[in-house]
């Protein structure tokens, strides 16, 4: 603060101005006093004092003295590194370079980390005397860089470039140490090359046996043997080509699948999944093996179609036949006769003359030339086939019995061995049953008529009559249904007295006689299955009766035992029996009063009341409650009884003998 005001003071000084005679004194808001005035005199005196006094000052020699050190120094250092002038090694001249100059570009040379960069830094100075002082020097860097080179070559080799790896140890100088580990570093390499191309050659002959784990499991091993080109490269090479064999394999199996099953669809579904190997895979030649037998089957099933005249079939396959079968002139032939044989197909003389003219354009020496030959003479016997069908059809279309039988008589001037021979036959036959329904639809008629009547006898005619209309006639089957109905309507007339008899006797009770009217009518008459079905259920009935009687005689012994038996009794009464709901009744009755009996006796002997409770079956209505009182009386006695007492049973512990279904008696 003090130097402030000093510093305000003599910058006062300095800027006064002389002021008006009456001017007040300027105001100073800080030091709020009055500036003195100064004369000229003394102003000259300070200042001249305060420039002498910076002078004399000791920072203004410092500043001095370091600047002049500094300078000094500058160009001192300036000086010691001050270095020559470079070499300029691509335009050096070797015979006239100095060691020093040599050994200089050698290493610039050297640090490229190139075959050729290396090589050309020991020819700079390989040819120095080997008395030359920096000679130790010199091959101190020679066997380095040998070193170097063949660091490259194994570089080169773990790249998977084998033989420029060989080569580029070859050119090793041979008077290095480095040169020494040449031939044992290139066998090294050989072996493990080797070893790793035999893996390869196993993975691929586990691939043709489809063994894919363990081709797999083979080229892992390529991760041991040392290199990082097989371990990586070919590794993933080898297993894109497993997997693509694979894939590829499957296909193949499937087109053998397919051509397995035959037809032509299926036969083309194979070539279209051969044909989609690749030619790198290991499949590519079981592949086009497969194409060319499945083409020579479609080959083979074109011929027979060929020989069926299914024309549109033999069309369908040729033009898709694999080139694979080198059969283009057998192709062409079946295309010719294809043609010709849809033609002939139109079943006109005009279409199968001009099936003869195509058929005639394949020329001797073709391969199918016979067989076109062969389909000549077929299409020209067709014709003369056709001409008789002509007049044939003309004929029968004319009516009559005599006009049929010409008809037939000219159809048959068409021998066996003639293509339209079937068609003749066939038309034979329609004509023929017009003829036979013509002579036979009288008969037939006459016979209906006697049958109208309904009554036995007339029914009896009518069967004789139909039975004039011979087997193999066109109206024998319908004769014979026919005769079938009236026969069930005969006999359904002849047993119904009987079933109305046996009916009436069951409704009225007699059941067993009712049985043996039923049984008056035969296996295989018409009613027979009717009147059995009645005869069973009256037998039901009359069991279900025989066993309720019995079951109420034991019941009125009024014993356990004899209640026992009772209820067994009722128990065996059929469920489809009249009887049988009042057999239910009587047995819970029976099962409530043994049950009754059971407590009764309890008061004073349990192991007899657990003997009588276990003698009501399942399925009464006293069964639950008797189970619960002997397992209570059980434990009430347990002391008293052994341990292997008997359980309650799902069936009465004594059983009666069976009911006897001896059919009642009036």
């Amino acid at each position: 603060m003090k130097d402030r005001k000093l510093l305000n003071r003599s910058s006062a000084i300095g800027t006064a101005r002389p002021q008006p005679p009456n001017a007040a004194p300027p105001f100073n808001p800080i030091y709020e006093w009055q500036e003195p005035t100064i004369t000229e005199n003394e102003e000259t005196q300070r200042t001249s004092r305060w420039n002498f006094s910076w002078l004399i000052k000791w920072q203004f020699w410092a500043t001095i003295v370091i600047a002049i050190a500094g300078t000094t120094g500058f160009f001192a250092t300036a000086m010691l590194l001050k270095l020559p002038a470079l070499p300029s090694c691509p335009t050096l001249f070797v015979p006239m370079a100095s060691a020093s100059v040599r050994l200089y570009c050698a290493q610039l040379s050297a640090d490229k980390q190139s075959l050729e960069g290396l090589l050309h830094a020991i020819d700079l100075v390989k040819e120095l005397p080997l008395d030359h002082p920096m000679r130790e020097e010199i091959e101190r860097n020679i066997e380095q860089w040998a070193t170097e080179i063949l660091t490259l070559a194994e570089d080169k080799f773990q790249a998977g470039k084998l033989s420029k790896a060989i080569g580029m140890a070859r050119k090793i100088p041979q008077n290095t140490d480095a040169y020494k580990l040449v031939d044992e570093r290139i066998a090294r390499w050989q072996s493990i090359w080797s070893k790793a191309e035999a893996i390869v050659a196993e993975a691929e002959k586990l691939m043709v046996d489809s063994r894919w784990g363990l081709a797999f499991r083979e080229a892992a091993k390529l991760f041991t043997v040392g290199n990082k080109h097989w371990a990586t490269t070919r590794y993933e090479q080898l297993v894109d080509t497993i997997r693509l064999a694979q894939e590829e394999s499957g296909k193949l199996d499937k087109a053998y699948a397919a051509m397995r099953r035959g037809g032509s669809d299926n036969l083309f579904k194979a070539i279209e999944l051969a044909e989609q190997i690749k030619p790198e895979s290991t499949a590519y030649k079981e592949a086009q093996k497969l194409v060319k037998e499945a083409g020579e089957k479609l080959y083979e099933l074109a011929m027979t179609q060929l020989e069926r005249g299914d024309w549109s079939s033999v069309a369908q396959i040729i033009n898709r036949l694999p080139a694979a079968i080198n059969k283009q002139e057998e192709i062409n032939d079946l295309n010719s006769l294809a043609d010709a044989g849809s033609q002939a197909g139109m079943g006109s003389v005009a279409g199968l003359e001009a099936a003869i003219r195509a058929a005639q354009g394949i020329p001797p020496g073709r391969p199918l030339y016979d067989r076109a030959q062969k389909l000549i003479g077929r299409w020209q016997l067709e014709i003369q086939d056709i001409n008789h069908l002509t007049r044939a059809e003309e004929l029968a279309n004319s009516g009559g019995l005599n006009y049929l039988t010409a008809a037939i008589a000219q159809a048959q001037l068409i021998p066996r061995s003639n293509p339209r021979y079937s068609q003749a036959q066939k038309r034979i036959r329609e004509w023929t049953g017009q003829i036979e329904i013509s002579e036979d639809r009288p008969i037939l008629d006459r016979a209906q008529s006697y049958a109208g009547n309904g009554d036995d006898a007339s029914l009896r005619k009518a069967i004789q009559e139909a039975r004039s209309i011979r087997s193999g006639r066109a109206l024998y089957r319908e004769a014979q249904q026919k005769i079938g109905q009236w026969r069930s309507t005969l006999q359904r007339n002849q047993d119904a007295p009987y079933l109305n008899e046996a009916r009436g006797l069951a409704s009225s009770g007699d059941l067993p006689q009712a049985v043996e009217s039923a049984r008056r009518i035969r296996p295989g008459r018409v009613l027979y299955d009717e009147a059995q079905s009645d005869v069973r259920r009256w037998r039901d009935e009359i069991q279900g009766r025989t066993n309720l009687d019995r079951a109420y005689q034991l019941a009125k012994e009024g014993t356990p035992d004899a209640l026992a038996a009772a209820i067994n009794a009722a128990k065996s009464v059929p469920s489809d029996s009249d009887s049988y709901n009042q057999s239910v009744q009587v047995a819970n009755s029976w099962s409530e009063q043994l049950l009754e009996v059971a407590r009764q006796r309890s008061s004073y002997d349990l192991g007899e009341a657990i003997a009588i409770a276990r003698k009501i079956p399942p399925g009464t209505s006293a069964y639950p409650a008797a189970r619960s009182h002997v397992e209570v009386w059980k434990q009430r006695l347990e002391p008293q009884l052994p341990e292997s007492a008997p359980e309650l049973n799902n069936e009465a512990s004594t059983s009666p003998s069976p009911p006897d279904l001896t059919p009642l008696t009036q």
